[in-house]
């Protein structure tokens, strides 16, 4: 909804990064929750989901990323001025109109975007989760992320065509990797190279995963969060493994 629930129509809900995670922390802080095993975030879900990392406030032991945005406009943002005046033609009643008319001929004729256009209304949703993101200040949040060296698992595709995989090699440098530590996988789910895991980021790209990796290779995502998850219920024993396994990789590479 574009509208908050009981506030009068006028005081617009504009999935905004900051109302997003205090949407979050207001539900944790309901149920008495004062710490979190893992945040899960895809796609456009990572912006809040960084906030709730770093805030003191919260303690959050690890994270997941599913083909998650970055710190620059994504490939379906462009160019970003006309989405940027799509949005907020959306967000007037009249345009909203206009946008859900001309919505699809926009995307197949003008734009070409590889995104299905039989939502128009939920990819106008889309479009302002991220022109209301504060994406370009990411930057930053990435560099921080990595100094605190935040038990990670960052799954992505390369084929994904919502956010680009030149956006996402942008995202690891932030973080420290490179592709020398990514862990690549084939169309089919079966590991095709093993990459240099660091201590507390673990890559995963697969060759055809999509913009929904966690669908297209679930056996693969799902065990990897466990083994995350794990990792942070035994830290001593899990990461003497992974400091032996990241030694042995390294040796390779030498």
């Amino acid at each position: 909804t574009l509208y908050l629930p009981g506030k009068q129509k006028n005081e617009l809900f504009r999935h905004s990064v900051e109302e997003k995670t205090q949407v979050f922390k207001d539900f944790l802080k309901a149920l008495k929750v004062p710490e979190v095993d893992c945040i899960v975030a895809h796609s456009s879900g990572i912006y809040p989901a960084l906030q709730l990392v770093l805030d003191p406030a919260l303690k959050v032991k690890c994270q997941v990323f599913f083909n998650t945005g970055g710190h620059k406009a994504t490939v379906t943002m462009k160019p970003y001025w006309f989405i940027w005046t799509c949005t907020y033609l959306y967000l007037n009643s009249f345009g909203r109109i206009f946008i859900q008319k001309a919505g699809r001929f926009i995307m197949k004729q003008i734009l070409r975007t590889p995104i299905r256009n039989d939502n128009i209304d939920g990819i106008a949703l889309l479009a302002v989760t991220m022109i209301f993101s504060q994406f370009w200040e990411t930057k930053e949040v990435f560099i921080d992320i990595a100094k605190k060296k935040i038990p990670t698992l960052y799954c992505f595709s390369e084929d994904d065509k919502v956010v680009e995989k030149e956006l996402t090699y942008q995202i690891l440098s932030l973080l420290g990797a490179s592709k020398a530590n990514v862990n690549y996988y084939d169309e089919d789910g079966n590991m095709k190279n093993k990459g240099r895991d660091l201590p507390w980021l673990k890559l995963l790209s697969f060759k055809e995963g999509s913009h929904y990796v966690f669908r297209k290779h679930p056996e693969v995502c799902n065990e990897e969060v466990l083994q995350l998850l794990e990792q942070i219920k035994h830290p001593r024993q899990t990461c003497s493994k992974n400091n032996k396994s990241y030694v042995n990789a390294s040796s390779k590479f030498t």
